[in-house]
């Protein structure tokens, strides 16, 4: 992305971290099922136009032990993977590609499963919101889950900036 794209303007795109990385704070919140109580980032020493905030490790401390660490990268070769997700624990090991293939692995097993399309799960978020919506019921992600994702995020800025790790919720 070219440097001077709308998704770096923080009053227009956010920003990558604000603008795109919170998904990944969200998802991963979803997998620990924690809200993050901490967060450090660090971004590579911008050179030949790379940027900080574009090439960042944010790694993020949830409530119950869990940890993240989200690696969000534009400098790699344009012809892997965009996404990448690993989750690892309890004796078992699952390694999602482009929300496309999963494999998971335990006790030396391995299954993979894969799809056609991509599914990250906005037909089925919006469907969940609109059934709340229409029973008056519970949102899909309670609020506080929201609010400390949305401080995360926030934090990882805040962090990338200053150096130092954030404590969410204090």
């Amino acid at each position: 992305i070219p440097s001077d794209s709308w998704i770096h303007d923080p009053a227009v795109g956010g920003g990558r971290i604000i603008g795109e990385g919170c998904h990944f704070i969200d998802l991963c919140a979803f997998l620990a099922g924690a809200v993050p109580v901490s967060v450090y980032a660090q971004g590579i020493s911008p050179a030949g136009g790379a940027r900080a905030d574009d090439n960042v490790t944010i790694s993020v401390r949830f409530a119950d032990g869990s940890i993240a660490t989200i690696d969000y990268v534009a400098t790699g070769d344009p012809t892997a993977g965009k996404e990448r997700l690993e989750v690892l624990g309890d004796g078992a090991c699952a390694v999602l590609e482009d929300f496309r293939v999963l494999t998971l692995r335990r006790n030396g097993r391995e299954r993979t499963i894969k799809k056609m399309g991509q599914d990250k799960g906005h037909a089925d978020g919006v469907v969940a919101f609109l059934e709340a919506v229409k029973a008056g019921g519970s949102p899909p992600i309670p609020l506080d889950v929201i609010a400390a994702v949305t401080e995360a995020t926030f934090a990882a800025v805040e962090s990338l900036s200053s150096g130092e790790r954030i404590s969410i919720g204090s």
